[in-house]
């Protein structure tokens, strides 16, 4: 599926329902189902102190394709992982944000969900692994799902994970993740364990879609997608100061478009791009004093394209902020943030970003120059080639008038302006070039 017809598919799909006939509709528009299984019947407490593992768990065993199951406001201490067996359009729903399971004992995963879960959605619930489950919760298949407004805590290694990390494996397309927040386990200091990942999805989940999430607190990377096909949309990854180092984004699969991200605080990597084809429009990275617990600082990147193993193909970074906000002082000096690093790329465009105290490694070149009382033009040479429509303009001093660039040939162009100067004016320039292409070797 080219880009196009993904975006496309992906706002449709947004409007339309998981479900099949399985939950048949009523005249309003919203989805019915068979019947509606409640935790309380099956004497499931809610009260924050009783085990309640054995009742949720004959809960979600009376469960049927095409029927709701909810979880009334309350705390539900688990103490063993809680299993969805091969379960189709069927809707889990905590019944509000005050709907909280909690991981009481040692455990791989607080819920687990087999194959199939296509047509199914899972809302309105807190997830808490409070430092005892490994993954708070793991998709292993299906299609057309849907997970939104979960609050997800404290796992010791994943938040989510759509599997099955079998390549082969049956599962997708179209995994939807909206309206929900990931947060890692805290650590007191650097040695204590930490959190790795907090979405995690393998290959199989094509065609996804990723809105309104907030990440942070993960070591290795807030989200990283293996997948081909994603639309990613107002994701927040960053840092908190009782967490330690972290990285924002991994994107591994091919079509790939975000707009509207934020990497906040990343010391390692905003958004490492590793696939074909990827698009990041009017997004933001942001660098500031970022010493844990007073330790070491350290430079990062805001967007790394590449590695030393994989060439990346067709990538564009459009209208992007790269802001360092970290202080001018001598126990700041070596944490520096470098806007763009290409790595090992082909075909990789950057324009109209913006660069505030960050560096870049690409081919493009910056310069200033003045121009004379009463001049109503200049002709201004440049130490590189630069293609018509691609020199950005920054006045340094104050003009009267508009100003614009033409006459674009080669090695110079010209500015022109709408009435003469008054007094001398100075510009500074930057050239938008295709980035060059870096011999890993």
């Amino acid at each position: 599926m080219d880009r196009k017809s993904f975006i496309q598919s992906s706002a449709l799909f947004g409007a339309a329902t998981l479900l099949d006939p399985l939950a048949s509709r009523a005249q309003t528009g919203q989805p019915t189902y068979l019947k509606t299984v409640n935790v309380r019947d099956f004497a499931a407490q809610g009260d924050g102190a009783t085990d309640d593992t054995e009742a949720i768990q004959k809960a979600l065993d009376a469960l049927e394709d095409g029927c709701r199951f909810e979880l009334p406001i309350g705390i539900y201490p688990v103490s063993e992982t809680l299993v969805v067996r091969k379960k189709q359009n069927v809707l889990i729903t905590g019944m509000g944000p005050g709907a909280r399971l909690v991981a009481t004992a040692p455990m791989q995963d607080l819920l687990h969900v087999e194959y199939p879960f296509s047509g199914s959605i899972i809302e309105s619930l807190t997830l808490d692994a409070n430092t005892n489950a490994h993954t708070a919760l793991r998709v292993m298949g299906g299609g057309y799902v849907q997970l939104n407004r979960l609050e997800i805590n404290a796992p010791r290694d994943m938040g989510i994970h759509a599997g099955p990390e079998d390549p082969e494996g049956k599962c997708g397309p179209e995994l939807i993740i909206t309206n929900s927040r990931l947060t890692g386990m805290k650590q007191p200091t650097a040695d204590d364990p930490a959190s790795r990942l907090g979405i995690l999805v393998e290959k199989r989940w094509t065609d996804s879609h990723y809105d309104n999430l907030i990440i942070r607190g993960f070591t290795e990377c807030g989200i990283e997608l293996r997948a081909n096909s994603n639309l990613i949309s107002k994701v927040h990854t960053y840092r908190h100061p009782a967490f330690q180092y972290f990285g924002g984004m991994r994107l591994k699969g091919n079509e790939n478009y975000l707009v509207q991200a934020y990497f906040d605080n990343a010391i390692n990597v905003g958004c490492e791009i590793l696939g074909n084809n990827t698009t990041i429009f009017s997004s933001y990275v942001l660098r500031i004093k970022l010493a844990f617990n007073n330790g070491p600082v350290a430079p990062g990147v805001g967007i790394r394209i590449g590695s030393n193993e994989k060439k990346v193909k067709n990538v564009s970074i459009i209208n992007t902020s790269f802001v360092n906000h970290v202080p001018d002082t001598p126990g700041y000096a070596a944490n520096k943030l470098e806007g763009i690093e290409l790595v090992n790329g082909e075909n990789v465009i950057a324009y109209d970003n913006q660069y505030d105290r960050a560096s870049f490694s690409d081919t493009r070149v910056a310069g200033e120059f003045e121009i004379e009382p009463g001049a109503k033009s200049k002709r201004v040479a440049i130490p590189s080639l630069v293609a018509p429509g691609h020199i950005q303009l920054t006045p340094l001093s104050y003009v009267s008038g508009a100003y614009w660039v033409g006459e674009v040939e080669d090695k110079a162009f010209t500015i022109h302006l709408s009435k003469p100067l008054r007094q001398p004016a100075r510009f500074g320039y930057l050239t938008r070039e295709t980035l060059s292409i870096v011999d890993p070797t």
